[in-house]
């Protein structure tokens, strides 16, 4: 400022202005905080922003004392801006945002604030601005007469320090470093003594702060009533009557900038704190009690304020927490707003460089030395860019560079760490929840030519961007050209395991599914969701992958399922020409058999269809399906039609929900449905059993029985569906489809039912075997028994080799 300040003490004002916003904040974050030990003090990276709130008042009100009314009002306001908006953020709980934040960026940004602290104190000690040139280099060597004092006493500490650690490496004596400050200012007075070195001269030589103008010199004597004067001087300063609203209004821009300027220190200092203590703090109270700080700051003119990281640290590190110690904190600076600008001449230099070259290396070696090792090589290079960019261009250079160290290492560690790609398995050892087919249609998936053999499971995992969507279509194609000599029919990509994906990625996949069809000859391509929302991602891959076609014998899709178009080739033998060969084609190269799958129509019998010859209906040639499990049904279809089309076209037949059956045609489907689950027992042992089981009708919501209860029956259900729960897990369910037995592990093994059993739909029907029934054809029937026991059996290898339990990690091995 080139004009007179319009009242007397400036120096000791601006002191003053320091501790009333720092005694509001230590108040309001000792009683709200979640920390606590807590440090508040005034925003001192804000005074910038108040030096340009003073020259737009200079402009319009020149030096006068209405021009410090503006000034003090401009200051109040903006404190209150600044509290209203880290409200409002804390309310809407926004704050949770920051958790979102890598520690290698706290980190990083500890490791900057460490250094700038680390220049201040030397700034402090110098008495003069530190630039990182030649000339700022140049200023250390002209002071090094001041510096060297205050390494004498950041050595000494350290030696102390290291000292006094007990067997842990822990602190014996937490008030060792407040007590040696405190002594810092006698030793450098006993000092001068002993060398013979006047006080008058080291004030000359810059060893001591400059004395406080407005008369508080040395020989100042104060009364009592002139220092409460000036205790309240801030509050006397703002008059409504004498405000430039226009300055008021040429200040808006510069307070915006403020408020945002006073945003980005809390989302860092708290998270770094609560790494610092290990302390879990909820970012959204914080912010609220920021802004209740600073806006009673402000509805008293005072200046901004925050949790200050460094005295918060080492406040924490001596041991500092609870209100009590926190109020003793706010007394011990109030004691100084009243006596601080008469002391502060007194105090050397050297103290308050210590506290500062101590508190800035402490923190420098957090971030930069202690984490190394912690991270990997991109991580610890992110660390040092950060620290590195704050310590030259301040703390909103800093961030930002934060913001980008963190999106390069989290591209490069998507890229390096995670494969897209889990793992690969032909379906041989696979089986789906459709278990109880016809016996030739399991013939049919067992065969090492005709069955799943043919299909391809290649699982994915983690996020699938543009960085690592290239590796992954590499991948594939390795594998499928590894894979090429087992002439791959049908490839199953899972995506159950993806968590993200972008839409260059998205797009990506949709040109790999045409290079699968084009290049590898693939038939059938299904993609896995692992979801019913879809793939993970704003893009409508699931409409790029699947359009309109027609099913293979039925004009209804598979349980969630999307449908597609084109075709699997159709296989050319009929149904009679199959039948000759016995259901084996070994006779055949596996090409041969491939060859004739890649023909475009086939003939089917007019025995088949009931039409004559008709056109084969078309197999799609791309699915997407909500589970692997039904994927996998997809993929056994598509096998099973390519041999005989008439056993999907029984199933369905056989599968549908007649709710006007008699009781002749009712008992037909039991009949079919046991027939399936005993495939290799003589029709009349089938018949046999039926005859022992009732029917049973249910309603829907009906329970068939709770978990837990005693197993005193065994059910076959006909029709409708009934749904299994668990009730002691979340939302873990399983859905019973006809033509399914249930209930027989508990009757068979003596055990209380495992799930909750109710049904699902509006109507069911069960035949239902019961224990009296079980337990004497077990005595007097084996050959009956043995049935139940084979069913039982097929059941748990079916459990053991179901798809869901090859998702994960494989814990069941078939043997």
């Amino acid at each position: 400022m080139d004009g007179a300040f319009p009242v007397e003490g400036k120096e000791a004002l601006g002191i003053r202005m320091f501790l009333f916003s720092t005694i509001i904040g230590q108040l309001v974050f000792g009683y709200t905080s979640g920390f606590d030990n807590a440090v508040g003090m005034q925003m001192v990276e804000n005074i910038p922003f108040c030096h340009s709130l003073a020259y737009i008042v200079i402009q319009e009100q020149g030096y006068g004392i209405d021009a410090l009314s503006t000034l003090f009002f401009l200051f109040g306001l903006s404190s209150v801006l600044v509290g209203i908006v880290f409200y409002i953020l804390g309310f809407l709980q926004i704050g949770r945002i920051v958790y979102y934040f890598p520690s290698f960026l706290l980190l990083g940004c500890i490791g900057g604030i460490g250094f700038f602290v680390l220049k201040v104190g030397l700034e402090v000690t110098m008495n003069t601005e530190i630039t990182l040139d030649y000339n700022g280099l140049e200023s250390i060597i002209e002071s090094f007469h001041l510096i060297r004092v205050v390494l004498f006493f950041e050595i000494t500490l350290r030696v102390l320090i290291r000292l006094t650690k007990n067997e842990e490496g822990k602190q014996k004596y937490t008030l060792l470093c407040p007590m040696f400050y405190f002594l810092i200012t006698p030793i450098f007075y006993l000092g001068c003594w002993i060398v013979g070195y006047s006080i008058q001269n080291a004030h000359e030589d810059g060893y001591f702060f400059p004395q406080i103008g407005g008369g508080e010199t040395v020989t100042t004597t104060k009364t009592v009533s002139d220092t409460f004067e000036d205790m309240f001087k801030i509050l006397s300063f703002v008059h409504w009557d004498t405000i430039c609203w226009r300055a008021v209004m040429k200040s808006i821009p510069t307070m915006i900038s403020l408020i945002a300027f006073s945003l980005i220190h809390v989302p860092i200092n708290i998270p770094a704190f609560s790494i610092s203590t290990g302390v879990d703090a909820d970012m959204d109270k914080e912010l609220i009690a920021h802004g209740y700080s600073n806006a009673i700051s402000g509805i008293f003119a005072g200046l901004q304020n925050y949790l200050c990281y460094a005295n918060s640290v080492l406040y924490a590190e001596c041991e500092g927490h609870g209100i009590f110690s926190s109020f003793l904190i706010v007394m011990l600076t109030l004691l100084l707003y009243f006596i601080g600008p008469t002391i502060a001449m007194y105090l050397p230099r050297a103290m308050a460089g210590t506290l500062l070259l101590h508190i800035g290396v402490d923190l420098f070696l957090e971030g930069v030395y202690d984490s190394y090792g912690k991270y990997d090589r991109i991580e610890y290079t992110g660390i040092w860019a950060i620290t590195t960019i704050m310590s030259l261009f301040g703390m909103s250079a800093g961030i930002i560079t934060g913001v980008i160290s963190a999106l390069c290492v989290y591209a490069f560690q998507s890229i390096t760490y995670v494969n897209p790609v889990r793992g690969t398995m032909c379906a041989k050892t696979l089986r789906s929840s459709r278990w109880n087919r016809q016996k030739k249609a399991l013939m049919i998936l067992d065969d090492p030519i005709q069955g799943r053999g043919n299909i391809f499971v290649i699982q994915l995992q983690g996020h699938i961007f543009f960085g690592n969507v290239t590796q992954l279509k590499e991948r594939v194609i390795q594998l499928l050209s590894d894979h090429s000599s087992h002439n791959t029919l049908i490839v199953i990509l899972d995506f159950s395991l993806v968590v993200g994906m972008d839409s260059s990625a998205a797009h990506q996949i949709t040109k790999l599914k045409e290079m699968i069809h084009r290049k590898y000859d693939v038939s059938l391509a299904l993609f896995v969701t692992g979801n019913s929302a879809g793939f993970p991602c704003e893009y409508n891959l699931s409409n790029d992958l699947a359009k309109p076609f027609a099913w293979l014998l039925s004009s209804t899709p598979h349980r969630n399922m999307t449908r597609s178009s084109s075709l699997l080739g159709q296989r050319q033998q009929n149904q009679s020409s199959y039948d000759s060969m016995g259901m084996s084609i070994s006779q055949q190269s596996r090409n041969d058999f491939r060859s004739s799958c890649h023909s475009s129509f086939s003939r089917i019998p007019s025995s088949l269809t009931g039409m004559g010859e008709s056109q084969m209906p078309e197999i799609p040639a791309d699915y997407v399906c909500e589970s692997l499990d039904g994927a996998l049904i997809v993929a056994e279809d598509a096998l099973i039609a390519l041999i005989d089309p008439s056993l999907l076209e029984s199933d369905s037949r056989n599968k549908k929900s007649h709710l006007d059956l008699g009781h002749i045609e009712e008992h037909d489907l039991a009949l079919y449905h046991l027939s399936n689950l005993c495939s290799d027992e003589p029709q009349y042992l089938i018949r046999k059993l039926l005859s022992h089981m009732v029917p049973v009708t249910w309603s829907k919501k009906n329970v068939l029985w709770r978990q837990g209860s005693k197993s005193n029956a065994i059910h076959l259900l006909v029709q409708g569906r009934v749904l299994s729960v668990l009730e002691d897990e979340a939302g873990t369910t399983e859905i019973v489809n006809p033509g399914a037995m249930f209930g027989e592990l508990g009757l068979v093994n003596d055990m209380d039912r495992l799930s909750t059993v109710e049904c699902l739909s509006e109507r069911a029907v069960t035949y239902c075997l019961s224990r009296e029934v079980w337990e004497t054809k077990v005595k007097n029937d084996p050959d009956l028994s043995r049935c139940i026991y084979m069913i039982t059996v097929r059941y748990l290898a079916h459990r053991v080799q179901h798809v869901s339990n090859r998702i994960f990690e494989t814990r069941c091995v078939p043997i």
